[in-house]
């Protein structure tokens, strides 16, 4: 092959990559500008009282009520409420489908929630009229079951749980005829292997 058509094959190769090249890095801008464009739209709509909807693939930060709010998966809004939430967080705190969600100074509210975990060890399901006040006690008008640590609750109705720092169970109040209709052996805690015989004095809170 001639010299000069070596040159213009060689020129043609390094056009085509330097094509390729900018075309991938518009590409990925316009990826980065439209996933930054839903984050500011979700904030705005916490901000301005609008209503949205988004998706997110990875939890994404918003700031609610004075609050950091971890999102991800599907989030529907209405006059900046979240009327749905697949996955959110705030403070130590983990919701899983939740509805009607509030944050406020005070806490987070929820009409209903699939999953949540407290502290890393109250962990409740399928909970209905959720409140937390970012502190230690937790109320919920029902539930199919609660976990904390040792303590199992299934079929919870009108409770009030009061935790620890430590996210141990103080004490526990509920709309129940006797307490030990709720309160039995939870058998996914690690500890009641070993504690078995503390287990009915513990059960007197």
């Amino acid at each position: 092959m001639p010299l000069s058509k070596v040159i213009r094959f060689n020129l043609v190769l390094l056009v085509v990559f330097c094509l390729s090249v900018i075309v991938v890095s518009l590409s990925y801008a316009q990826e980065r500008n439209y996933e930054w464009s839903i984050t500011e739209r979700v904030q705005n709509a916490f901000e301005n009282q609008a209503s949205t909807e988004a998706k997110f693939s990875t939890r994404t930060l918003f700031q609610i009520a004075g609050s950091s709010v971890e999102l991800s998966g599907n989030v529907q809004i209405i006059n900046g409420k979240i009327t749905y939430a697949s996955y959110l967080k705030v403070r130590d705190a983990e919701l899983w489908g939740a509805r009607d969600v509030e944050v406020t100074a005070e806490g987070i509210t929820t009409a209903s929630i699939d999953k949540v975990i407290v502290k890393n060890s109250f962990v409740a399901y399928d909970v209905i009229d959720f409140f937390y006040d970012f502190k230690n006690t937790i109320t919920l008008s029902s539930a199919s079951l609660v976990t904390i640590r040792e303590y199992r609750f299934p079929n919870v109705r009108g409770a009030t749980f009061v935790l620890n720092d430590d996210g141990s169970l103080r004490s526990v109040e509920m709309a129940a005829s006797a307490k030990t209709d709720y309160i039995l052996p939870n058998p996914l805690w690690s500890g009641w292997s070993t504690n078995k015989a503390g287990w009915a004095e513990q059960n007197s809170v």
